[in-house]
């Protein structure tokens, strides 16, 4: 289950999940929900929760005006009706 929540200058997201462990084969999964009696006998079930602090930053907006000249727009249209090669 995932809960989220503003702070001030953060956002702050807690996850809970459940960690299931097989000690036989040595393995480690994660489930959302209660396996409750859906386990087998080798697998352990533990509850997690984590808290996750994203904080806010400002994403700055990059404006450039690109201008072309005249004459290479007039040479790159000429190079596209002689069919462009690779040779």
């Amino acid at each position: 289950m995932t809960q989220s929540q503003t702070d001030g200058d953060a956002d702050r997201k807690q996850l809970s999940a459940f960690l299931i462990v097989d000690w036989n084969d040595e393995t480690i999964r994660t489930r959302q929900t209660d396996p409750g009696t859906s386990l087998s006998p080798y697998e352990l079930s533990l509850p997690v929760e984590i808290e996750v602090v994203v904080p806010r930053t400002e994403t700055p907006t990059i404006q450039k005006r690109i201008e072309v000249p005249a004459v290479e727009v007039q040479e790159a249209r000429a190079v596209e009706q002689e069919g462009y090669t690779d040779e």
